[in-house]
């Protein structure tokens, strides 16, 4: 019996902040037709995508430990660092953001080494 070739995961060849509708919908049909595992896992991996397009790598890296920001970039062939704008006009709405704006490193803050409040908070508020 011949086993069918599994389907290759394509890298994007520009910045996801850039993809049209119809890019970004071939990425997540793409990354659906190779991913293998459990659904949820499929699921927040794309939802982290549009965390990131719309409010930034930086909120990710807030939002999301580092093991899970790696974990979803492999599941959908991307780098948020490289994908991603470090903000946008969106991030003032996270809390967290809120909280480490100004701060001067935000690797300490994200990795919780400082003594900031809701710095690593999902939550985002209205778009005041």
């Amino acid at each position: 019996m011949v086993k069918k070739a599994e389907p290759e995961l394509q890298r994007p060849l520009k910045p996801v902040k850039d993809f049209t509708d119809d890019e970004l919908v071939a990425l997540i049909e793409n990354s659906f037709d190779c991913f293998q595992g459990s659904a949820d896992s499929w699921e927040s991996a794309v939802g982290m995508m549009f965390l990131g397009k719309y409010m930034g790598w930086k909120i990710v890296h807030l939002v999301h430990s580092q093991a899970t920001v790696k974990k979803y970039e492999k599941i959908l062939g991307i780098n948020v660092k490289t994908d991603f704008d470090p903000i946008t006009d969106a991030s003032r709405r996270s809390n967290a953001w809120k909280a480490i704006e100004g701060f001067s490193n935000f690797w300490k803050a994200v990795k919780g080494e400082t003594d900031i409040p809701d710095a690593r908070s999902p939550v985002i508020g209205s778009a005041e």
